[in-house]
């Protein structure tokens, strides 16, 4: 979505509207935010990990494709939740890649 189609799409759905700058404004906020959420240590161990994903269909220029978002939610060893990784998957490949790379980081 574009940041002109986002308030188009808050408009359809909760009936508000928001000026142009809206989303930039928001989006410009929360991105330090974001990064510093990207770049925080992780503990060494999680003893129990959830993996959850929603698949969902994008159309973009007439072409149909399956996506997965996926969500690895770690319960560290003071019984903490944690998300530790939120992601979209483009095909099974890349989800083999992203988990053999996580298995050689963990050696």
């Amino acid at each position: 979505m574009t940041t002109r189609q986002i308030p188009e799409t808050i408009e359809d759905i909760y009936s508000f509207e928001t000026s142009e700058g809206f989303i930039p404004d928001v989006t410009d906020k929360i991105l330090p935010q974001i990064e510093d959420w990207q770049n925080r240590p992780l503990d060494e161990v999680y003893p129990i990990l959830f993996i959850d994903a929603i698949h969902y269909s994008v159309r973009d220029n007439g072409v149909t494709r399956k996506l997965a978002a996926y969500v690895i939610l770690g319960i560290n060893t003071e019984g903490k939740k944690e998300v530790i990784a939120a992601f979209k998957v483009t095909s099974i490949l890349v989800m083999i890649i992203l988990f053999d790379q996580a298995s050689f980081y963990s050696m």
